[in-house]
């Protein structure tokens, strides 16, 4: 199944023909196949013969990765890293619970001026500031040092986040970054209320 729906994707010794591939992978995914699953997902992403579909493409690419297909791994990495990726809202059940992860989160700017809100449940949030909202991606990454705890996000429109708490002060703040957290755009003081649901 795998090897004919990439050969219909890629108009390999046969006409290209993205529904005959779409066929053909479902049916690898079905089985269980991470090249299946890679192939599909980069339908769903560059909307080839379906609909454009940035969740179910970052969800099969992340699938492919877990089942160990390197391909798929690269592919996710990549996603995240121009902000792209956008995974669906169930948590991986290899994924442990922690106190870094929780159900929902939300912090609110407390500055005087900065209307900004970001809420984070599972493996997405959302960044709201001034009226303008972009999707964010959880990435895996925690920076610890001493008493800091930085939590980064890779979102819409180039920007990352970095969620940071410090337990001596309990002071919490979000820096608002650009170019791959090389540029930072505005960092403000939040409040953070952690729910379980």
């Amino acid at each position: 199944m795998t090897n004919a729906g990439a050969m219909y994707k890629e108009g390999e010794g046969t006409e290209r023909n993205y529904s005959m591939a779409k066929r053909y992978l479902e049916k690898g995914v079905e089985n269980g196949s991470p090249e299946s699953m890679y192939n599909l997902a980069g339908l769903y992403i560059n909307g080839l013969g379906v609909d454009k579909d940035l969740i179910k493409g970052s969800e099969l690419y992340k699938e492919s990765c877990d089942k160990g297909f390197q391909k798929g791994c690269s592919t996710v990495k990549e996603l995240r890293s121009k902000g792209m990726y956008h995974a669906g809202s169930t948590k991986p059940a290899n994924k442990p619970d922690s106190i870094t992860m929780p159900q929902r989160l939300v912090a609110k700017s407390i500055e005087s001026g900065i209307n900004a809100t970001f809420i984070w449940e599972g493996d997405n949030a959302v960044f709201e500031a001034n009226d303008h909202k972009i999707d964010c991606t959880f990435m895996p990454n925690e920076y610890r040092k001493e008493n800091q705890l930085a939590t980064t996000f890779v979102c819409t429109e180039n920007v990352q986040i970095i969620l940071k708490n410090f337990k001596d002060t309990k002071n919490s703040y979000i820096a608002v970054m650009t170019d791959n957290f090389n540029k930072e755009v505005k960092t403000f003081s939040v409040n953070v209320y952690v729910s379980k649901g």
